[in-house]
């Protein structure tokens, strides 16, 4: 069984008048890797559990959007050298596997079934605008592999309910913005009161939450990690403090 460690941690901003509250999960370390099958029910349950959160992964999964107050994970957060730090782009959600006909619960009658193959996908946002302590973010979506080739199941899909994904790597990061006031000079000014960050692989599963107090309920550190635990029993890995 997969091992989940959770560590908290919490630290005083005096100067900014703020308390951060950090919360980890990190797998501990064990002699088998992590399966397809782990990986896909975890990612696939937290996907699910977040679309309330992230209206994004509601919609359909090759849809741009613009993002209010919300923006990927930003390049230089990364330690590995993944996609994102490469191209120096804010990457939302980054999927790799492979698509699987077997795992639909559903498939049409009349049409030929599907093969398996091999893909990847990515989610990712770009700055559009910013008006007062209000920012939005665009997003952009690419793909690569047999995915290319399903076209009609992607376009009615989104990620909270795409179950004929098999995911081998799966990452997902965004940082939450809320407008604060900083004075009659400056005005109000985006903030980022939320940072959520996490990376699954066969070798390892890490997730790194943070949040303030000024932070938003539903972007709030305890929020964001009791969807993390939600998805761990989804996959039935063991959580230890």
């Amino acid at each position: 069984m997969t091992t989940i460690r959770e560590t908290r941690s919490q630290k005083q901003q005096w100067m900014l008048g703020t308390t951060t509250s950090q919360v980890s999960f990190s797998t501990t370390m064990q002699a088998a890797g992590i399966s397809n099958d782990e990986i896909s029910g975890f990612s696939l349950s937290l996907l699910k559990s977040l679309s309330k959160t992230l209206p994004i992964l509601s919609l359909r999964i090759n849809d741009a959007c613009t993002l209010k107050g919300l923006r990927g994970r930003p390049a230089e957060s990364f330690k590995s050298k993944s996609t994102a730090i490469l191209q120096k782009q804010e990457e939302l959600c980054f999927i790799q596997g492979l698509i699987s006909p077997a795992r639909q619960e559903q498939q049409s009658e009349d049409k030929e079934p599907l093969e398996e193959g091999p893909f990847s996908l990515v989610i990712n946002t770009n700055f559009k605008t910013i008006v007062g302590g209000d920012i939005s973010y665009e997003t952009s979506f690419n793909c690569q592999g047999e995915i290319l080739s399903w076209n009609d199941l992607l376009s009615a899909s989104s990620l909270d309910k795409a179950d004929f994904l098999e995911i081998s790597s799966f990452r997902l990061g965004f940082e939450h913005f809320v407008p604060s006031m900083f004075g009659a000079m400056i005005g109000s000014t985006p903030t980022i009161r939320s940072r959520f960050y996490l990376s699954a692989s066969p070798e390892e599963i890490i997730v790194s939450i943070e949040s303030d107090n000024k932070a938003s309920p539903e972007f709030d550190v305890n929020s964001l990690a009791q969807h993390i635990r939600q998805a761990c029993q989804a996959a039935n890995f063991e959580i230890v403090s």
